[in-house]
């Protein structure tokens, strides 16, 4: 509702307002709003993998997780780069594989090996994600090169560096809980506040880009982003953090 509202102040036009706020039903009102509406369907299909999940061996799983990464992660990178070959995984009828779901059953595998491992490698799991990130940003380089323009096939959610990533990430964030116990209450506060700072982000950084749009013209990229990362997600929070104070805010930020 926030954005719509945003929208229509933008444009100056209220006339189709009451339209614009039943169109939510439809879809996002803003771009990165898609990930509430796919929450959606991955918590309604919950329930069912996880009995698929619960009453399937070690080597059912990896099976699964195998074809999940080769269809939803692989195919559609052959298919870009060698469009001739078709889309195979619609022509061997493979849609069961595809989709955010099956970050879900990962995650699931990922947290009961941590849990049967001996002591985790942080070192290892950091490394992993660091490389990762690396082959992301170098792939994504490479690519908008290739084409002339900004391509951000890498940078997808089903990419497979950010697969990747997303499992180094996942083990080590869970490998550090147990380290950071005394900041316990600082990190419930933050975690609470993530999804508010998700939603009101790009709003912070739109309003922001119209001060910092021409500050940042020949300056290197290369602190100019971990600053505004920092900027952005610091004035985002703070609202978030006050408004959460009260308790009826609590429940939908």
């Amino acid at each position: 509702m926030f954005y719509v509202l945003w929208k229509a102040r933008l444009s100056g036009d209220y006339s189709g307002l009451s339209a614009s706020l039943f169109s939510v039903v439809k879809g996002p009102a803003y771009f990165h709003l898609w990930y509430l509406y796919a929450l959606v369907g991955i918590y309604l299909f919950i329930p069912f993998m996880s009995k698929i999940y619960r009453h399937s061996t070690e080597a059912e799983k990896i099976t699964y997780l195998a074809l999940w990464f080769v269809v939803a992660c692989i195919i559609p990178l052959v298919s870009y780069f060698y469009p001739a070959g078709g889309d195979l995984a619609t022509v061997y009828g493979l849609s069961s594989f595809v989709g955010l779901s099956g970050f879900v059953f990962l995650g699931a595998y990922v947290f009961d090996r941590i849990k049967t491992q001996a002591k985790p490698s942080l070192v290892a799991d950091a490394a992993g994600f660091i490389t990762s990130a690396a082959c992301t940003a170098l792939a994504t380089y490479w690519l908008s090169l290739r084409d002339g323009t900004p391509n951000q096939l890498f940078f997808s959610y089903l990419s497979p560096f950010v697969v990747a990533g997303a499992v180094f990430g996942f083990r080590l964030f869970i490998s550090l809980g147990s380290r950071l116990s005394r900041y316990a209450k600082i990190l419930n506060v933050l975690a609470g506040c993530t999804l508010g700072v998700y939603c009101l982000h790009i709003f912070i950084m739109n309003r922001l880009s119209i001060i910092y749009g021409p500050f940042i013209e020949g300056h290197s990229m290369l602190w100019v982003i971990p600053a505004l990362v920092f900027a952005v997600f610091s004035i985002t929070l703070a609202p978030i953090v006050i408004a959460r104070q009260f308790k009826p805010f609590r429940h939908v930020i």
